[in-house]
């Protein structure tokens, strides 16, 4: 389990000068940390389902060798710790994978560490919901827009995306595509719109099937709130189910963003209360909380009379949380 709070609070930097004893000259310096790199391979979804063999780079000299300090272990197939070469096992999943290492000399002291990412195009993001999904917005009063125009924050997380560098796809069923008559590239969901938990725990086995996701992201909940958070533990273990039989994916869950009713509100505060702890007493690496519910108010939703939908700066909101979500968690990584 990973519980991300992603609300962007500026970090407080304190700077201490020290004061001078007069024998700071023969203080004996600290030595220099050893210099860490990061480089990067990247593969077909084609290449990475079989077996893979790579050359972790390092300044190798007379004598060095390599020792991994992280990594999928299971799927490591054979390591050569004198020359890195490393062999891993194909898998179907698209997730990028991580590879720590250190070079060490003939006397084990440590030469330099890397951080090794292996990426997958192209990496498969399934946005999962209700209308908040799909993109539902009142902005010009006048009623819902055609689904064609409707893109919610799937546009402006598009644009984050791809102004990375990240090879990716949104996935969901052919008849959710929602906004290609907006210019979104890209217009595949699975945005239900009026639906509640239930249904898309009912749903979840066809879309899984249907789309294999890498990536989900879920916002649900916001029709017929309930006050607890329960039905979703249904929901979360479908995937860690699916996770460990079919092929690795992250589900990011995001608490609900807000409503403009205050009683409704008060459901919505107990919902995301419960779905934080939840999550956190969850065991699973599959499961990411986004806390949505930290960085939107009211000022966020739309001026519809039910007041649930985000505007435009509630959407770009959810669209930089979902960014962020996925590059604190080195999720969606490019190798340009």
């Amino acid at each position: 389990m990973k519980l991300l709070n992603t609300a962007g609070a500026a970090l407080a930097v304190i700077l201490v000068t020290a004061c001078d004893t007069g024998d700071s000259a023969n203080a004996t310096p600290e030595p220099d940390p050893p210099p860490s790199f990061t480089s990067c391979s990247s593969l077909t979804a084609l290449e990475a389902a079989n077996d893979i063999t790579i050359n972790l780079p390092a300044n190798f000299q007379e004598g060095s060798n390599i020792t991994i300090d992280s990594a999928q272990q299971s799927s490591i197939l054979s390591f050569d710790s004198s020359t890195g070469e490393l062999t891993l096992a194909g898998n179907t999943s698209r997730l990028p994978q991580t590879i720590t290492y250190t070079l060490r000399d003939d006397q084990l002291a440590t030469i330099e560490t890397h951080t090794h990412n292996l990426v997958i195009a192209n990496l498969r993001i399934m946005p999962l919901g209700d209308s908040i999904t799909q993109g539902i917005d009142f902005f010009d009063g006048t009623g819902q827009p055609p689904i064609e125009t409707r893109v919610g924050y799937r546009q402006a997380l598009y644009n984050l995306l791809s102004d990375e560098g990240i090879t990716f796809d949104f996935v969901g069923q052919a008849g959710q595509r929602a906004g290609q008559g907006a210019g979104l590239p890209d217009p595949d969901n699975n945005g239900y719109p009026g639906v509640d938990i239930d249904f898309i725990d009912n749903v979840l086995p066809s879309v899984l099937s249907e789309n294999s996701p890498d990536i989900i992201l879920l916002h649900i909940g916001t029709n017929q709130t309930p006050g607890s958070a329960e039905g979703l533990d249904q929901i979360m273990d479908q995937i860690d189910s699916w996770a460990s039989t079919n092929s690795n994916l992250v589900a990011f869950v995001a608490t609900l963003t807000p409503k403009r009713d205050t009683a409704a509100q008060q459901i919505v505060d107990a919902f995301n209360t419960d779905l934080r702890m939840r999550v956190e007493q969850r065991a699973s690496n599959n499961i990411v909380l986004v806390d949505m519910a930290a960085v939107m108010n009211d000022g966020d939703i739309s001026l519809e009379t039910i007041g649930i939908h985000p505007n435009e700066s509630g959407y770009l909101k959810m669209a930089q949380t979902w960014f962020d979500a996925l590059q604190v968690t080195n999720k969606a990584v490019s190798c340009s």
